[in-house]
Formats: structure tokens, sequence, C-alpha cells
């Protein structure tokens, strides 16, 4: 993304404006429609740098029914089909005329051309070029990165940047590409740009960004945004990282605060700012505060999953169920891996409660047969027995001792959990013994598997589910304590 065309640019209140306008008259009749077709190419930019795909499009179709003809509007197209489907994409590229080097650009990237073939393509393409659009020059970082070409676009640097009226796109767009690879070249790529433009927010607040990410240097992020505050003093971003900065040099919680306070003002439709506080009140032991926070802010971003993680860090799951729930509507049912990662990441980082919460939530939501064993160990490190045996026991319409018990380590594991619980809680059942007899005969078939990590689970449930049995059947004086492998370590 250059800068002329990054949506939290200093100069693009012009292009916001030209776009709410088209937004507004999609709603009219759109046969009477008429934009020039600067606009149109303008709009299609700014559109696609936001992401809204269906004005993208629409802009798209206005632009057809216009100019037909118009090379620039077709060259979007293209781009718009290869971010979708490279076979579409390849006859849009046929369309447009051999001078289009933008078709050029995205016929390399179709045919995955390798770095060695593609530098004569490019080499010859400038030299046939005496000045470059700022699309072109887009087109060309992106082909350049795509290709792993980044030292070739270093090497031509002075001569892009000659081929074109305003440097910083391609000034920019060269350092987005570097800050990962080179992140010193990418702040000297800055330098420069600063010194072109000295009150562009965005150059400072990226040199800012390079420092926090990859160079671990909060001291110099706060002298960029020394700068970029000064041109913008509510700049939401540059707040937000002077907060960060602030953290990680570990000043007071006095500092940090009222700088997510002066954020929260300016803008309450960021969520970042009271998640940022209420994990600073977290740290601080303010677990009342820190929740209360992220319950005010609940019912406005109760679709944000980050908002959840955060609840969950502060909390350790200790909120209602039904707040958890609600964060797994029906649009979410194909990241509920995603949830499953965020348990794991949770237990890993010791909270148990969390995982178990979020487990919970997601197997009464959604149905995660997969991971209920790892939902059923979360819940009972937790003690959270009686949520254990009454969620196992409405699993099916079939009480859990009645079951057909499949042959499968998932399902031992959860029985031998599910007994495990239901003796903590004091009831014992003459047929535990017998499903744990019939998962010992399960589990002794093991040997046939080809898995070496499956084999060696198994043996371990096989050890687990044999002193299980010693218990129940009294043939050993063991305590529940000795056969508890959360306690013993047993594995």
């Amino acid at each position: 993304m250059s800068l002329n065309n990054n949506p939290s640019s200093d100069t693009d209140g012009a292009r916001r404006e030209l776009y709410e306008r088209f937004c507004s008259d999609l709603k009219k009749d759109r046969r009477v429609m008429f934009y020039d077709l600067d606009d149109l190419i303008e709009l299609y930019d700014y559109a696609n740098d936001i992401q809204d795909k269906y004005v993208a499009i629409e802009v798209l179709f206005c632009g057809e029914r216009l100019y037909p003809e118009s090379v620039e509007l077709a060259e979007r197209r293209a781009l718009f089909y290869f971010g979708y489907d490279e076979d579409a994409a390849a006859y849009a590229v046929e369309a447009l005329p051999d001078s289009s080097m933008i078709g050029k650009l995205l016929a390399l990237r179709l045919k995955h051309t390798d770095a060695a073939a593609a530098a004569p393509v490019l080499e010859k393409l400038l030299a046939e070029r005496r000045e470059l659009t700022d699309e072109e020059i887009i087109q060309l970082s992106d082909t350049a990165e795509e290709l792993d070409m980044y030292d070739w676009l270093i090497a031509h640097k002075s001569e892009i940047s000659s081929k074109t009226d305003y440097p910083q796109t391609f000034l920019y767009e060269l350092t987005q590409i570097a800050m990962e690879r080179e992140p010193a070249t990418a702040i000297s790529l800055l330098e420069e740009l600063t010194m072109i433009e000295p009150f562009a927010t965005d150059f400072w607040l990226t040199m800012a960004q390079i420092y926090v990410t990859y160079l671990a240097n909060p001291e110099k992020a706060l002298v960029a945004l020394e700068y970029a505050l000064a041109i913008d003093p509510e700049n939401v971003r540059g707040l937000m990282l002077k907060a960060q900065c602030f953290n990680d040099l570990n000043y007071p919680i006095e500092q940090i605060e009222p700088v997510l306070r002066e954020v929260m003002a300016i803008n309450p439709a960021v969520a970042a700012a009271p998640m940022a506080l209420s994990l600073l009140y977290a740290n601080e032991g303010r677990r009342k505060d820190a929740e209360k926070i992220l319950l005010d802010i609940y019912s406005v971003f109760k679709s944000d999953p980050q908002l959840l993680d955060v609840l969950m860090t502060v909390t350790d799951g200790d909120v209602n169920q039904g707040i958890v729930k609600s964060f797994l509507t029906r649009d979410m049912r194909d990241y509920a891996d995603n949830f499953v990662e965020m348990a794991e990441r949770h237990a890993n980082e010791g909270r148990h409660g969390a995982a178990a919460s979020l487990l919970l939530a997601l197997d009464t939501v959604y149905g995660i047969e997969e991971d209920r064993d790892f939902m059923m160990e979360e819940l009972y490190r937790c003690g959270r027995y009686d949520e254990l045996v009454m969620h196992f026991d409405g699993l099916d319409q079939v009480e859990p001792f009645q079951r057909e018990i499949h042959d499968s380590i998932d399902v031992r594991i959860q029985y031998f959990i599910y007994i495990l619980s239901l003796l903590r809680l004091g009831r014992r059942d003459k047929r535990m013994s017998e499903v744990v007899e019939q998962l010992l005969g399960c589990s002794a078939l093991d040997v046939t598997n080809d898995s070496a990590d499956t084999l060696l689970r198994g043996r371990s449930v096989f050890k687990l589910l044999l002193k299980m049995h010693a218990y129940l059947s009294g043939i050993d004086s063991l305590t529940l304590d000795e056969i508890d492998p959360f306690v013993s370590g047993l594995s």
C-alpha cells in the first residue's frame, strides 16, 4: 500500500468524502450515476485499500458502463480477479494491451516466474518507461516482493525513484517490504522520507512501529512518536504506540492510563484502548476493575474475539458462561479451531479456568468432539467436577454407562476423566468397574497401531485404566490421589 493510497494518511479527507458520496449514490438510481474517470480510479484504489470489496466491484461496474475503453480500469479489473482466481485473472490480462506494464507484471506473477528469469523482464520494463504511475510502482514493488526480488528493488531504488514526481510512493512501498527483512534499512528509508515530507504523520508512525516491533527500542520509538503527535495530537495509532512504549519501559500505570483514557475519549470505537487498560489493571491485581472495563464495552464489541480473549485472561474463565457463548455466533462457526487454539494458549500459560470455560462453551454451541478430552481435562484441572459430569451426561440421550464405547483413545480418556470426576464427587457406581474393564479391552488392541505417538499414548491410557481398575476393585490399597495423573504425575 502506498502512502498516497493509505486510508490513514493526512491527505485522505477528500478521498473519504468521494467514497462516501459514491456509497450514497449506490442507494439511488445507478443508471444516472456519473463520475469522471480519474474519480473512479481514485475510488477503486481507496476501496481496495480499506478492503471494501463491494464498493470496489461497484466502481468497476460503473467504469465499464461509462468508460469501457479505459485501460486503467481494465488493469484494476485484472488486479481484482488476481486476488480471487488466477484463471480469471489470466483472461483479464490477455485482454490488456501490450503497452500495459501492469499486465506484464501480472503475467510474471501468474506464471510464478523465478527471480533470475524475471529480472531482465523488469529491467526492460523500466528501460521502456520514462515515467511510472503510482499504481505501476505499487505493482512493481508487489511483483518483486512476491518473486523474492527484494535485493533487486534495493539495487534499482534510484532508477525507480527517478521515474516519478512523487518518489515517496516507492520509498514507502520499499519500507513495507524491508521492515521484516532489514528493519535498519527500513528506518533509513523512513529517515529519507521524513526529510522529503516532514509533516507526514504516517512516516513517523511507521518508524515508531518498526522500532517497537522489530528493533525492540521503545526509547527511539518515543522520539518518532513525539514528532507524529506534534503534527496530529489526537492520532489514535500514535497514542496507542505511546502507551505501548511506556509499558515496555515499565512506566507506572499512573503514566500509561491517561494516554489510554485519551484514546477512549477521542474514539470510543477503538476497543484496543479499554482492553489494554483492563490488562494493566489485572497486572496490578485489580481484577474487579479489569473485568468491569470489559463488561462496560461488551455490548458494543461482543463480536470481537479479542475481547473474549482478554476477558478470559483477566478473569481466568470466572465469568458467566452466557457471555462466553455469546461470542460464538453462527458466523464464527468456521473459526472454531481458532478458539480452540486460544484455549490451548491459555492452558499453556497456566490459565486452566479460561481454557475450560472456552472449551465448554465451544462444545455446547458448536460441538468439538475431537477436542472434548482436552475440554474435560481442563475442567478437571480446575476442580469443576459438577460441570464436567453434567456436560458429559448431556452429550447423548443415553446415559454414559449405557453408551456404546468406540475403540478410540480420546473416548477412553474422556471416560477415565468422567469416572475420576464422579469419584471426586463421592459418587460410586458398580458399573464403573465394568466400563473400565471394557476400556481396558479396547486398550489392549493398541499394539496394532502403526503410529508411534498413538501407541505410546495408548499405553499411557492403559496404565491409567489399570490403576483405576485396581482402585475400584479394591485389589490394591490405592488412594484416589494415587490414581489421579493430575496429582501423581503419572504419564
